[in-house]
């Protein structure tokens, strides 16, 4: 056990930093796998962990497809079952990640059949990373959130609740992050609904993505929807949370663009 703990630390003591992301990649499938493939393919290469949201592939042949262009030595994913109230429209939550620099310990889908609040239900991973600051392994809760626009007030209401849940699941976790597409913003989400809310009031709880952040990908519209939100892990590069602006840093057209997502994704950094 010594030698795993030891070969562990001098694995993950390559990086310096952990990058974390979370991606609404807008309706991920095969189609899009065949038109952008190679665009996500750059995108998701930026992060050593990222969460991709509006996945549909129950056969898992796009994220197979995609597993392997980012390459299949080096990466590895883990996806919920397909979620969703709808018989024909179900999500799936997916963590891609790079082997070397973060292990999944454990996955946990949140049960919400008692009170059906989450059109999709939260989806979690546990993952392990050495912690520069702290010179050891940490482990913490990454969870998976994409609420139902018309029903974003409801289900982030609720998701403190779901945070505490998945945190209590994984008991040797150091703290919990929630990210995704909130739907926090603009018409879904207003100013005097977040400053009512547990989530972004709380002193326990800290929004890395401010509400001034403009996440999506058209130029008409200025929306916060995508949100990241810390409980209790302090390895948290400050002020490393940030939109990635993958148009600008990758060179690409606007129709190029637009056929990857209607979102950009918001990220962050473990030291």
């Amino acid at each position: 056990m010594l030698v795993l703990a030891t070969a562990l630390v001098s694995l993950f003591s390559t990086a310096l930093a952990i990058n974390v992301g979370a991606f609404n990649i807008q309706h991920f499938g095969d189609t899009k796998m065949n038109e952008v493939g190679s665009q996500i393919v750059r995108i998701l290469s930026h992060y050593d962990i990222v969460l991709v949201q509006e996945v549909r592939d129950a056969d898992h042949t796009a994220l197979n497809s995609l597993k392997n262009m980012l390459g299949a030595a080096t990466w590895e994913y883990v996806s919920s079952n397909p979620i969703g109230r709808t018989a024909s429209y179900k999500e799936q939550y997916v963590f891609f990640y790079k082997k070397a620099s973060v292990h999944i310990l454990g996955q946990f889908q949140y049960d919400d059949s008692a009170r059906d609040v989450f059109e999709r239900e939260p989806f979690s991973v546990e993952i392990q990373y050495h912690s520069a600051t702290k010179n050891k392994n940490v482990n913490v809760v990454l969870m998976g959130i994409h609420t139902q626009p018309e029903k974003a007030f409801e289900e982030l209401q609720a998701l403190p609740g779901a945070m505490t849940t998945a945190k209590n699941h994984f008991s040797n976790a150091a703290g919990i992050i929630s990210m995704g597409d909130f739907n926090a913003d603009c018409s879904y989400l207003s100013a005097s609904q977040r400053a009512s809310m547990e989530l972004f009031t709380a002193a326990s709880y800290k929004s890395l993505i401010s509400d001034s952040i403009d996440t999506t990908v058209a130029t008409t519209t200025d929306c916060a929807y995508d949100r990241i939100v810390v409980q209790a892990n302090g390895d948290v590069v400050a002020d490393s949370a940030k939109v990635y602006r993958f148009d600008t840093a990758l060179g690409l057209t606007a129709d190029t663009t637009k056929a990857v997502s209607d979102h950009y994704p918001v990220e962050f950094r473990l030291n």
